[in-house]
């Protein structure tokens, strides 16, 4: 008899929650104003990873891991203490943080380890020639793998990026396996190596939802009140209090027309 500690049962039951969701069909596109929280918060964390993980980057890091701890684990590290503290664009709704939340417990009950792969979401698996991406046990482009991911994080834009950013890692996992596949496993897990590969992938990954908020931005508007500066640069989206001002606005509005969510159009 296999007896469960509290703390696994509460992640076996959020992990259930999110396999539920993820078996709801289609996944949300994620292209309207009222998406813009969660899209920027998460374009607000690819900044701050591209941050951290510039510390331990490269020939002469300014930061060295401790010991027995990967690069990967040193920003995750630091990344926690700043979520804990972090400003919220806006309210983000409690079905997505309880999705996000689900997904993460499956994948400390369920998934593997850290010493074999690139953890976002999916893997990418560094010590063999193949350097494939995975998705639980199965390869994304094996049958409707990429399918089932996409439902799995329910907003297309995140789900591409996220497999953009996996991507950046495959090819330089590969490139090293092609020059020198006796030492490619081992390179790779160099702190320096691991970390310029992440600042690689958390840059296309960052740009990528940047377009989506983009996309989003010019078609709708979405009540963005845009500086100079902004103006003048196309790729440019909501600051932080841009668009918590945005959504106090969208919440009062929606207020006024007694509607039941922010209406981003007034």
């Amino acid at each position: 008899m296999i007896v469960l500690s509290h703390r696994t049962k509460a992640l076996l039951c959020a992990a259930a929650i999110a396999i539920a969701s993820a078996a709801s069909g289609a996944p949300n596109p994620c292209n309207k104003c009222e998406d813009l929280c969660l899209l920027i918060d998460q374009y607000q964390q690819k900044e701050k990873q591209i941050e951290l993980y510039q510390r331990y980057a490269g020939p002469r890091p300014q930061r060295i891991p401790r010991a027995g701890e990967s690069a990967q684990d040193a920003v995750e590290r630091e990344f926690i203490d700043w979520l804990r503290v972090r400003e919220l664009p806006c309210v983000i709704p409690l079905s997505v943080l309880i999705s996000n939340a689900a997904r993460s417990a499956f994948d400390a009950v369920f998934g593997g380890g850290k010493s074999d792969a690139v953890q976002v979401d999916l893997q990418t698996h560094t010590k063999d020639a193949s350097c494939s991406i995975t998705f639980g046990k199965k390869k994304l482009e094996e049958d409707d793998t990429r399918q089932q991911y996409e439902e799995w994080v329910n907003c297309k834009p995140l789900s591409d990026a996220t497999i953009e950013h996996e991507k950046v890692h495959q090819a330089r996992c590969l490139q090293e396996y092609a020059s020198d596949a006796p030492n490619a496993a081992r390179v790779l897990v160099e702190p320096s190596i691991s970390a310029e590969s992440e600042v690689l992938a958390h840059q296309r990954h960052k740009e990528l939802i940047e377009v989506a908020i983009r996309d989003i931005i010019e078609r709708e508007g979405c009540g963005w009140l845009q500086t100079e500066r902004q103006r003048a640069d196309p790729r440019s989206v909501p600051s932080l209090k841009q668009m918590q001002e945005m959504n106090r606005r969208a919440n009062n509005a929606a207020r006024l027309l007694n509607t039941p969510s922010p209406s981003f159009k007034h």
